[in-house]
């Protein structure tokens, strides 16, 4: 890739090295960073948004070197919870994630 200062979906997409798809789904659920500028053909970011952005990817679960971001953490306890599994079962899940990943510390005392 060659260098660039500003990034677009399809560029980001390249950059964190997942299909153009997951980038664009990440956006339309508000998990991508807020976009530097917007322009018709879409949202834009400096390079250092994206490359400093913590990913909500699933691998991230099984030791991705930052973990995964509170929103990932929302993100699929929002799943759990509308796919109806017991509230005891998603608390217990939660508690484990956030034991696992030191950068959800902070976060386990929401919801």
């Amino acid at each position: 890739m060659t260098e660039l200062s500003i990034v677009g979906l399809a560029e980001a997409a390249e950059l964190l090295d997942v299909p153009l798809a997951t980038i664009m789904g990440w956006h339309a659920r508000g998990l991508l960073p807020t976009p530097d500028a917007e322009l018709a053909s879409g949202p834009i970011w400096w390079c250092s948004t994206i490359q400093q952005w913590e990913t909500p990817r699933h691998h991230d679960l099984t030791g991705g070197m930052q973990g995964p971001s509170p929103k990932w953490l929302d993100h699929y306890t929002s799943i759990r919870e509308t796919r109806g599994d017991p509230p005891a079962e998603v608390a217990a899940w939660r508690k484990e994630v956030i034991a696992k990943y030191p950068t959800l510390q902070a976060h386990r005392l929401e919801r």
